[in-house]
């Protein structure tokens, strides 16, 4: 679990937070931060490079199996099948049904309590107890009001220990799930190939694509950890590492919020941890990442590899139109003011050191 909250963090650090911590980067918080703008150069100044020239670098080579090409197959079989939808009888623990329903407290519909065509099996505790056990009984067709209170600990602070009514209607049972053969007809209704093979050999296509993307950031993320264990660091910026501890933090309290759980319940529940082992980890983290901001900043200016100007702006442009936005300002919205040419830059110096360096291709294990 650990390991792969380390992973997770790690990810968020480079998703969500622009480097020159000039914004926190969540869903409800993109105001600017307090923290004063620094060049990459005085950033730089915060460590002293190792020797980064004539590295010696493993790039694992993947594979693309046929079972790999199978099970891809299965997954597009699954995701097409159909379920038989049963519409008489009565609900069972462990039936899934499909419902509709609005919630209310004192008789008014609250926000968040009224959805149609939920899909939601009887006994999965996945709403709030009471809510699954009251369906048990219903019969298909039907529509049965449940009281229920919510917890004291709920994520909405407007429904913390209300007592609340769902008025819900079962629309259907679900039945057996039908997966069709594999078959050309079957390739022709789902996707733009007429036999089985040119669906697989697209397939096969594909996975190789995945495959190299995967190769390639396994390799930028070796070289970044390998900068940051070659240097020295004279001491970190407390501004970058506070916004990429913030923004990590605000990222699961906005999750905690919109799925209407509490923040310790989800720490808890999600990574088995306490909030201040929870904090503990997300600062490592950002740490980390901070060195490597550092680091590419250091190899940048010493190597004159930052670009200005023209070439600035269009290759802003291209990491803003990689990330999804239509404009370099539009991306700055999304991430930061100055997260585009971090990238810029973090790409400048990979490129430097794979240039520079003897990479050995290995099968991937």
């Amino acid at each position: 679990m650990k390991k792969r909250l380390i992973c997770l963090l790690t990810c968020l650090s480079m998703i969500l937070v622009a480097c020159s911590g000039t914004r926190e980067n969540t869903d409800t918080n993109k105001k600017k931060s307090e923290a004063k703008t620094k060049t990459p150069a005085e950033y730089a100044k915060c460590v002293t490079l190792g020797d980064y020239k004539g590295m010696e670098l493993t790039k694992e080579k993947g594979k693309v199996e046929e079972k790999d090409v199978q099970d891809r197959i299965k997954e597009i079989l699954q995701q097409n099948a159909t379920t038989e939808k049963i519409h008489e009888g009565s609900v069972k623990d462990g039936d899934t049904v499909n419902i509709d329903y609005v919630g209310k407290v004192d008789g008014v519909a609250f926000d968040g309590g009224t959805a149609k065509g939920q899909d939601l099996t009887i006994g999965s505790k996945s709403y709030i107890e009471g809510f699954e056990s009251g369906l048990i009984g219903a019969k298909v067709g039907t529509t049965v009001t449940i009281n229920v209170t919510f917890p004291e600990n709920y994520g909405s602070d407007e429904l913390k220990g209300k007592d609340a009514t769902f008025d819900v209607t079962i629309n259907y049972i679900q039945g057996k799930k039908k997966v069709a053969k594999w078959t050309d007809a079957f390739v022709r209704s789902v996707s733009e190939y007429d036999t089985t093979k040119e669906y697989e050999d697209q397939i096969r296509v594909e996975l190789e694509q995945q495959v190299k993307k995967v190769e390639e950031s396994a390799l930028q993320a070796s070289i970044l950890s390998k900068l940051v264990e070659i240097s020295e660091f004279k001491e970190l910026p407390e501004d970058l590492v506070k916004a990429r501890s913030d923004s990590m933090i605000n990222y699961y309290k906005d999750y905690a919020k919109q799925n209407k759980i509490s923040y310790e319940d989800l720490l808890s529940q999600t990574f088995k941890m306490t909030e201040d082992q929870f904090n503990e980890q997300v600062r490592t983290t950002s740490e980390n990442s901070v060195k490597q901001t550092l680091v590419a900043y250091a190899v940048a200016v010493k190597e004159n590899l930052i670009p200005t100007g023209e070439e600035k702006t269009k290759k802003e442009l291209e990491i803003a139109q990689q990330y999804g936005a239509s404009s370099i300002d539009e991306f700055a919205q999304m991430y930061g003011d100055d997260y585009a040419l971090q990238l810029v830059i973090r790409d400048e110096v990979i490129q430097f050191i794979k240039d520079n360096a003897t990479i050995k291709e290995v099968e991937a294990k």
